[in-house]
């Protein structure tokens, strides 16, 4: 069904949708004319990987990007260990799925707003400190995640990552535009996204390996 969808979608995005607003005369902020920047000519690819600024942004994404991954692959792994002695048996893998439910609802719901708020913030703040500080929520939810007893459902931890997670997408092409400008952003992204889902799936692989090949449980690997 998923795939008959986006089938269907095809035609909507090549005969409606358009890759720069200026070609239906649309302006940012309102303007008649176009800004100057967009008079610039966009970077080369060969310009871009030699900058050590873009290889920077291309491996904090990627290991964001793989960080956010590892939680979302290992979460319901985290929640059954954390259930293991604390729920009887018949209701076990029913609470578990709820509890999992849940947290994915909360954190897609806590994403959007991550994702709207965050282009406000980059406006009126420095945008690397801005991206700094939702590396670090990222990394801060992961202990948060640790200490969650299901089937309390986790708000603290549902939010704080959902936050931390759409606003991690949506810096990555904002802090390219203020690197590289915005008319070499499709450059920049066509880099950063094919190279950022290796570690996006790489990295619970990765751990899970960890896991196996020692006493511990998946938990502390996440």
């Amino acid at each position: 069904m998923i795939g008959v969808t986006v089938l269907a979608s095809w035609p909507i995005a090549i005969f409606f949708l358009r890759d720069r607003p200026s070609e239906k005369g649309q302006f940012p902020d309102g303007a008649d004319t176009p800004p100057a920047e967009q008079a610039v000519e966009a970077f080369s690819y060969h310009y871009l990987i030699r900058r050590y600024s873009f290889w920077l942004l291309l491996l904090g994404s990627a290991c964001s990007i793989g960080a956010i991954g590892s939680v979302n692959f290992h979460m319901k792994f985290v929640f059954q260990d954390h259930m293991a002695n604390a729920v009887a048996q018949t209701e076990f893998q029913s609470l578990l799925n709820a509890t999992w439910r849940a947290a994915s609802m909360i954190i897609l719901a806590s994403s959007i707003g991550g994702r709207l708020m965050i282009g406000g913030l980059s406006d009126k703040f420095n945008k690397k400190i801005v991206m700094a500080i939702s590396y670090f929520l990222s990394a801060a939810t992961i202990p948060i995640l640790l200490t969650v007893t299901p089937p309390t459902t986790p708000w603290v931890f549902g939010l704080l990552f959902g936050f931390a997670m759409g606003a991690d997408y949506m810096l990555i092409p904002l802090m390219a535009a203020e690197q590289f400008g915005v008319n070499s952003l499709a450059r920049c992204m066509a880099i950063i996204l094919p190279v950022t889902p290796s570690l996006k799936h790489g990295s619970p692989i990765l751990s899970l390996c960890c896991a196996s090949a020692s006493a511990v449980t998946t938990s502390p690997w996440a």
